[in-house]
Parts: structure tokens; sequence; C-alpha cells
């Protein structure tokens, strides 16, 4: 296996105009790009809530897809784009790529969320236990309409965001402070893959391995040949006393250019050619 090399970029950023989403509200979290490369859909914070949004693939035309009144966490769009998979209350759900005709797909007491699809649509993986104070929750394989549930962790770690990889052999997870791969199905132990703050996501010819390293870096790991790529990001909101948070939640386009993230409650794109980041929605 050949060195890893180490490539840092300094990335302008540059702001297309802002969806607009009206309300004051927490902002962008988790984000899910659909497989035509279009829209992304995404979760936002607002009245003490949340909310699943799609948008084009340049910020524009925001439309919601979940109602009042109710939350809705961790959308994941499937391998086709007809359907979301999302998170409401303790269980997992599943709609229409419009919003129409959701319905439950666990009944479990552990909070669950994070859910993934299989790259053929007939699983998803998700984690279930989702308490950061209990400090220990596991990833969870079952069939895309709810049934034939196994588990596929056993461990004492938090364990969160699974990420099936392209061929559907491995299912990468955050377990504070690594990102591993583990089979997902068969006989295998987990292999550490790199340090990682959270969000391991595959690239879409299974080759390359994006985590969030830190408040201000997104890794990108190469699997085949070893590398490794850094790419800077920074909140061009902040004012000189603000704190930026980390980025969260990173999808990857289905071309391949590009990733998508939430940074500080705004939507971004990062185009890995350039290094330029630009964002999308405004947390406000």
């Amino acid at each position: 296996m050949s060195p890893s090399w180490l490539c840092s970029a300094s990335l302008s950023t540059r702001s297309a105009r802002p969806g607009s989403l009206a309300g004051a509200d927490s902002g962008v979290t988790t984000v899910s790009w659909t497989p035509d490369g279009r829209h992304i859909v995404f979760e936002r914070g607002e009245n003490e809530g949340s909310a699943l949004y799609r948008v084009d693939a340049d910020g524009s035309n925001p439309e919601r897809l979940t109602p009042d009144g109710g939350d809705a966490y961790d959308p994941a769009v499937s391998p086709d784009g007809t359907q979301i998979a999302y998170a409401r209350g303790t269980d997992l759900y599943a709609m229409g790529a419009d919003g129409s005709h959701s319905k439950v797909l666990t009944h479990g007491d552990l909070e669950e969320r994070d859910p993934t699809w299989s790259p053929d649509g007939r699983e998803i993986a998700f984690v279930r236990g989702y308490d950061p104070e209990l400090e220990d929750s596991e990833l969870y394989v079952m069939r895309a309409d709810g049934t034939q549930l196994r588990r596929l962790t056993h461990g004492n770690d938090i364990e969160r965001e699974p990420a099936w990889s392209p061929n559907g052999a491995w299912i990468a997870y955050e377990a504070f402070p690594n990102a591993y791969v583990v089979p997902a199905h068969g006989p295998g132990k987990r292999r550490l893959v790199t340090e990682a703050l959270e969000s391991p996501v595959w690239s879409p010819d299974g080759r390359r391995l994006a985590v969030v390293e830190d408040q201000t870096m997104i890794k990108i790991v190469g699997l085949t040949p070893r590398s490794v790529q850094r790419f800077a990001v920074t909140d061009d909101q902040l004012g000189p006393n603000d704190v930026q948070t980390a980025p969260t939640d990173l999808a990857w386009s289905p071309d391949g250019r590009q990733l998508a993230y939430a940074l500080d409650g705004s939507l971004y794109t990062l185009t890995l050619s350039t290094g330029t980041t630009r964002r999308l929605t405004d947390a406000t």
C-alpha cells in the first residue's frame, strides 16, 4: 500500500443566494442528497422542534416535506429516490419523496436515529439506544419494510451515523474519536479507518471516506490507494468573538464532485476540485 499523502486546501467561501426559509430557527443539521443530484433533503430545527425540507442543489426553491406540529429528524433518501427514511419520536418512518404516505417502520422503546439505506434499497441500517448520556448505542439492520431486525455491533461505545458502502459489503460508522467499518453481512471484525469527530460517508465509487476531523476540517481518506486530503471550512457569518461549531452530517453528491454539509445552522456545499465552499441556506 502506498504511503499516505496530505493535501491541505485553503478554501474561499462563496455564498449563493440562500434559500428563503421563513422564521427564526436553530438551522440545518442532517442532510441527504437525492440520487439524481438535483435536490438536497435536510433537517431544520424550528420552534423547538424539527422539520424536513428539500431544496434544489443550488439552494433555491425550498419545500417543506413534513407537517407543522411534529418533529422529524435524520432524513435519508432511498437509492431510487422514491422514499425518505427518517426518525420521529423514538421510532423510524418512511415516506414518499414528496412527503406523502408516511408509515412507521419500528416500534421500540429505545430511541432510534440515523437511518441509512443499503445500495439496493432492500435494507436500512440505523442506531438504536440513541442517548449520549447513557454512553452506549448499537447499530442494527432491518429490511426496508421494518421486518427481519438484526443487531450489527456489540460494544460499549456510542456508535452513530452508519453509512453503507456502494458495494453493500461494509458499513462505516463513528464511535468517538474514530471512524470504523464493519461487515454488513456475515462474520468479520470492525476495522479502524481514521480518527474522526463524526460523519463518515462513502464516495460514490467506494474508494474514499469523508469524515469531519475537527471544528474546521473535513478529511477525505483514500482507501485504495491510501491517501489523505484535508479541506479547511469556515463559516463566513461568524463575528470575531464567535466560536465555530464543527460541520455535521456530510453527504456526497452522486457524481462524486461535491460534499454537502451543515455548519453553524446553514447548508453548504464543498466542490472538491477547487476547494470552494458555497452557502445555500441561511440559519436565520
